[in-house]
């Protein structure tokens, strides 16, 4: 790319996280018990056994916002629009489910690794007298992720002008950027009473954003909660089960989202998560992470 484009690029993936357009843009919704077990029964194994519950202190350090990126699944913007629910009066990242990984109405499944991201909301409650922070997890929050695919394209028209393929930096071999007509690209989850959430999806694949700047596989989120202003954040890979495992080390250590200075070494740490084998041997089909989001007071 050239050097007019690398800049535009880097502005562009900042770490402002504000948007004017996303007000008003996603509508709250009551979590229903109908809602939740379309989570699926391996979700329901882990809700039911790990996570933060009510009265458990709080870490100090809160997830770190960032970035929202230049590629959110606006309705006017996708390259392919994806609606699987029949609600024409909701915007495209409302109308998609937790599993990525297969679109209703389609037979394929997606290309890549399978993962399950297990997810817990929390926030801190501050006892001024006792002098103690207590996590509270988050109900009937709204969940929402959005990803590239396994070749690292996203469902985005802006993302059509960024180059169709690049070399991998350490094999040298070229990687074709394409569509991927079964995958979801994005979905939404709710929150049990616990503030804990799961979506199946595949691994993303990694990308040039600039000369010199390859983004390591990531996922983006925002969270709506009861009560709390959009949180945008993203979360990162590690794992010796994770395929190119020390490559994605290296894109993580050298992310310029990752690594910028506002986000300090605990929180860094947070947000990279690992993923391994469900050693309760349920999800036997794919690789499983685990994060808990601490959204600020």
């Amino acid at each position: 790319m050239g050097e007019r484009r690398s800049r535009a690029l880097v502005r562009v993936d900042s770490l402002d996280t504000r948007d004017s357009r996303s007000s008003g843009i996603i509508n709250s919704h009551m979590m229903t018990r109908r809602s939740l077990l379309k989570m699926g029964v391996g979700a329901a194994g882990w809700l039911a056994t790990s996570g933060v519950g009510f009265g458990a202190l709080c870490p100090s350090v809160t997830t770190p916002r960032q970035t929202r990126g230049p590629y959110f699944p606006y309705d006017l913007v996708v390259s392919h629009p994806i609606r699987e629910s029949g609600d024409a009066g909701i915007s495209l990242i409302e109308a998609n489910d937790h599993d990525l990984t297969r679109i209703k109405g389609k037979k394929g499944r997606a290309k890549g690794h399978i993962i399950y991201f297990q997810g817990q909301v929390l926030r801190p409650l501050v006892h001024v007298q006792e002098q103690s922070v207590e996590c509270q997890p988050l109900a009937g929050a709204e969940v929402f992720l959005w990803q590239a695919n396994f070749s690292g394209r996203y469902n985005h028209q802006r993302d059509e002008m960024t180059q169709a393929h690049f070399q991998h930096p350490v094999s040298g071999s070229m990687i074709e950027r394409v569509h991927d007509e079964f995958f979801q690209y994005w979905g939404k989850a709710l929150t049990d009473e616990q503030g804990r959430f799961q979506f199946k999806t595949i691994l993303p694949g990694f990308y040039p954003a600039a000369d010199g700047w390859y983004r390591p596989p990531h996922l983006h989120f925002s969270i709506h909660a009861p009560g709390y202003p959009e949180f945008v954040t993203q979360t990162y890979f590690r794992g010796e089960a994770i395929p190119d495992s020390d490559v994605i080390h290296q894109l993580n250590r050298h992310d310029h989202i990752l690594q910028d200075s506002r986000i300090d070494t605990k929180q860094r740490e947070q947000v990279i998560v690992e993923y391994q084998r469900d050693p309760a041997g349920v999800l036997t089909d794919g690789l499983v992470g685990t994060c808990q989001f601490f959204l600020p007071s």
